[in-house]
């Protein structure tokens, strides 16, 4: 039975129907069905309508509330305004009882009356609170691994948090939480949290509106991220929609902009042509061109490691702080490599010293309770690394003394004269010396 009624409001139906696609999508392959009530007015939008009628907005917006809480059901919404408008509106009553008998007073005149009884969530919420990250990961088929990604929450996700209550309002993290669930890499960057700069539309000033939201974009494309992914549909329009003005005034900007519900099927494994991609108007197949490079990286990864207990590794991490080397180099850190070979940088950290870092002292094997421990990582990337002759020359030097007198260093034989010890021959291992030098001709 259904839970929730859901609620799109106006700008998915008539702008970004392919949302409204991945969000049933993921449903059905979530067995969760939900319902559809007719009848619905816009939310209303509320920066609007607020400035014009406050009244009218309150009462267009609990009527929608009162239409889903006769059902027996709550609200649910994949748009941060119409989310923020119900969530307001619940509030404002809750705390305005005279409020809330006046607006009963006129929805009795069309039979509706608000109880007070209903919930509103995001689908960002529902998924983190509902499905949370555990079983999305569960859910993944077709793992981001590699791919990294932006995200931008939109401030009417977090904002005003006394009425939103959802995330922190100046650094949420929730939704990296339900990007990196999917396998991807959540990107920290400096104008994370601006505004997309939508207002600015309705103030007819739509050349700041492209401006604010060129900042992030440009930002992002000299990051190298693979995308950026919002849960807003104006933050998405003005993010996908406007890089067309943007490249018809002469920037050149090419972002993939992906809402989560179409991350969240494409990890579930639907495909993309079924999502509708194909109707953004930035083109998103450099996306589809980069996570197929990185889906050969993880099957090349598959051959090499057990990859997920190298995941449970890199989640778990509580061995790091007891790591001895870690305490001499703070700036060092053995998870943070790990977690950049599972992201598809196995050269990169090959050919890096940082792998020679570790003096496998065996601590953080005896330390992990699964007997996984970093060290175990770190001896494959070493084989790795000598077999395309990265090692240190020390170690280099040394293993070629090996193969070459059976022994690392070779004895001192005035030093042990003198100490009345025997010669310090190899004659007794030549047979393993003849044994190496045949290997080398077969």
């Amino acid at each position: 039975m259904a839970k929730y009624a859901m609620f799109w409001g106006c700008q998915i139906p008539a702008r970004l129907p392919f949302v409204e696609k991945s969000v049933r999508l993921v449903f059905d392959r979530l067995g969760m069905p939900f319902a559809e009530i007719p009848g619905f007015t816009c939310c209303p939008e509320k920066e609007m309508f607020l400035t014009t009628d406050e009244h009218l907005w309150l009462l267009a917006a609990t009527r929608n509330l009162a239409l889903v809480e006769r059902e027996g059901l709550d609200i649910l919404s994949p748009c941060n305004g119409c989310w923020n408008t119900f969530r307001t509106a619940i509030v404002t009553l809750q705390s305005r009882p005279d409020l809330k008998a006046d607006v009963n007073r006129q929805l009795a005149e069309i039979g509706l009356e608000y109880k007070g009884q209903i919930k509103a969530k995001h689908f960002l919420q529902f998924c983190y609170e509902e499905l949370g990250t555990t079983r999305i990961r569960s859910l993944v088929e077709a793992p981001l691994t590699g791919m990294r990604l932006a995200t931008h929450n939109g401030c009417h996700l977090v904002r005003p948090s006394s009425v939103l209550d959802f995330d922190d309002p100046l650094q949420p993290t929730k939704f990296d939480a339900l990007v990196e669930a999917l396998g991807a890499k959540s990107v920290d960057y400096k104008t994370k949290m601006a505004c997309c700069g939508q207002s600015f539309n309705a103030a007819d000033q739509p050349e700041m509106s492209t401006t604010q939201a060129f900042e992030k974009l440009s930002e992002l494309q000299k990051l190298g991220v693979d995308a950026l992914t919002t849960n807003c549909p104006a933050c998405f329009i003005q993010y996908d929609f406007r890089q067309v003005v943007m490249r018809r005034r002469g920037d050149a900007i090419q972002m993939p902009v992906l809402y989560y519900s179409e991350l969240l099927g494409l990890a579930m494994g639907i495909d993309r042509a079924e999502l509708g991609l194909d109707q953004h108007k930035t083109e998103v197949a450099p996306f589809f061109e980069i996570w197929e490079k990185r889906k050969k990286k993880r099957v090349a990864l598959e051959e090499i490691f057990d990859l997920p207990a190298l995941r449970k590794c890199h989640e778990c991490g509580a061995c790091v702080n007891d790591c001895p080397v870690v305490k001499l180099q703070p700036h060092w850190n053995p998870n943070t490599l790990i977690g950049r070979v599972l992201a598809g940088e196995l050269d990169e950290v090959m050919a890096s010293q940082d792998i020679w870092q570790c003096i496998d002292c065996y601590l953080c094997l005896e330390l992990c309770p699964q007997k996984f421990g970093m060290r175990q990582f770190f001896e494959t990337m070493k084989q790795l690394a000598m077999e395309r002759e990265g090692s240190p020359d020390g170690l280099r030097n040394a293993i070629n003394a090996f193969m070459r007198t059976g022994r690392l260093i070779e004895p001192s034989e005035m030093q042990r004269r003198k100490l009345g010890l025997p010669a310090g021959s190899n004659a007794d291992c030549q047979d393993f010396l003849d044994l190496i030098e045949s290997l080398k001709h077969r």
